[in-house]
């Protein structure tokens, strides 16, 4: 199985969101001119891990507030 590439996995993510929300190009291209796959694994671990696993565990409280 190939690893897991995270410059292919968010640059794939980027391009289909700037097709969906094209007023976001500026802001993508400028915030994303280069992938650090280390800051956006970071990033990952420290973000969203700890909010699929409420999520997995049906913790509703992860939507008493936006984010």
């Amino acid at each position: 199985m190939e690893d897991l590439k995270v410059e292919k996995v968010l640059g794939e993510f980027l391009d289909v969101l700037k097709k969906a929300k094209p007023d976001l190009v500026p802001l993508i291209n400028a915030e994303y001119s280069t992938i650090d796959s280390d800051k956006e694994t970071a990033f990952f671990v420290e973000t969203y891990r700890p909010l699929a696993m409420d999520f997995i565990k049906k913790n509703e409280d992860i939507f008493k507030e936006p984010r």
